[in-house]
């Protein structure tokens, strides 16, 4: 049997210690901050190229992500709605959906969903245009512009 006695100076011993302290705090501090970039990453997404803030809590909010698309909207004219995204999609919603991809979302991740619908009128030439974005849990997922009228063309937000 071999038995290894190992000894330490003081000298030796607090250097240790103090590395391991200096060492245990760069590794925290490294933690927190990628903890803070991904909680901040959640929040944004890449849609043509550009960063958008995704967080939707008011009338404030709806402006923001209207003006993102360049689109003008009439604050007075904000609805909000709540809908249930179907479990199962016809051909009208795989439509829709389709539209959604050309900007980044994809609601066939919120199937059987309650979520918001917020819409607004458009300021523009014709009074008969609005936007319509669509929220989960405070979140962004989706829009589309469209018309008041009952057969109204529907457009993608690009």
């Amino acid at each position: 049997m071999c038995l290894f006695i190992f000894t330490l100076s003081k000298n030796k011993l607090r250097r240790r210690k103090a590395f391991i302290i200096v060492f245990s705090a760069i590794l925290a501090a490294a933690l927190i901050f990628c903890v803070f970039i991904l909680y901040s990453r959640g929040n944004f997404a890449g849609i043509d190229g550009r960063r958008l803030d995704i967080r939707i809590k008011g009338d404030d909010d709806i402006e923001r992500i209207s003006g993102f698309f360049d689109i003008s909207i009439n604050k007075d004219t904000i609805a909000k709605e709540n809908i249930k995204i179907p479990e199962k999609f016809n051909k009208l919603y795989e439509k829709y959906n389709s539209l959604q991809k050309n900007i980044g979302t994809d609601l066939s991740d919120y199937k059987g969903k309650e979520c918001v619908k917020y819409t607004a009128d458009i300021i523009s030439g014709t009074s008969d245009t609005i936007i319509t974005l669509l929220a989960y849990d405070g979140r962004f997922i989706g829009g589309d512009i469209s018309s008041k009228e009952f057969d109204g063309k529907i457009y993608a937000l690009l």
